[in-house]
């Protein structure tokens, strides 16, 4: 029996997958590795937003920063969730029709439950701070004491790391997706190069 000629594409070369499936495989999974890292970037948004929004004060840094009494009245409310820009769970945005101590009438939305239905129909204690001058900036909330102001500064400053650790990583596999990986290992090592010079 004579052995049968070799054909094109058969033999050791021909027993594993084609190259374009071979250099796509890696591309899928650095694509997948992207939105893994894209959605904990959403996830880790919403639980900061949510740890953030248990806060009911207003803008001030410090207990200590100037605030003017006021009154707020709710005319209205709607309810956001289970998942909002507020965070995770249900939260009460509200219609208030704000009283300052200089006579001024503010209507403002108050956000994250600071106020809810339960508050309609009594005047409503709150504090009043402006970053700016003429009563511009001004942001509203309950009246909040002792450290909770900065901690809750701190925590928003503090969650920018991981999430833009997350987004740079999520951005990288991306492109890894895209070039490949070895090109984006190229670019890295000349953007090193570049900025080491100068």
């Amino acid at each position: 029996m004579t052995d049968r000629p070799a054909q094109p594409n058969e033999g050791a070369a021909g027993d594993g997958p084609p190259s374009w499936a071979a250099e796509l495989r890696p591309r899928v999974r650095a694509a997948l590795t992207g939105l893994v890292y894209l959605t904990a970037v959403v996830v880790v948004w919403l639980a900061v937003a949510t740890v953030l929004n248990l806060y009911k004060g207003n803008a001030a840094w410090r207990a200590s920063t100037p605030q003017t009494k006021a009154t707020g009245t709710v005319q209205g409310c709607t309810r956001a969730g289970p998942v909002s820009g507020d965070g995770f769970g249900y939260w009460w945005r509200c219609r208030v029709t704000v009283a300052t101590e200089d006579g001024r009438a503010v209507d403002i939305v108050l956000g994250h439950s600071v106020v809810g239905p339960a508050d309609a129909g009594q005047p409503v204690d709150l504090r009043e701070v402006c970053s700016l001058p003429d009563h511009h900036g001004c942001s509203y909330g309950r009246p909040v004491g002792g450290w909770w102001p900065g901690l809750h500064k701190i925590v928003r400053v503090l969650s920018y790391f991981p999430e833009f650790a997350l987004l740079v990583c999520s951005l990288w596999a991306f492109l890894a997706a895209a070039l490949g990986r070895e090109r984006v290992m190229q670019l890295g090592a000349r953007l090193v190069a570049s900025a080491a010079k100068d």
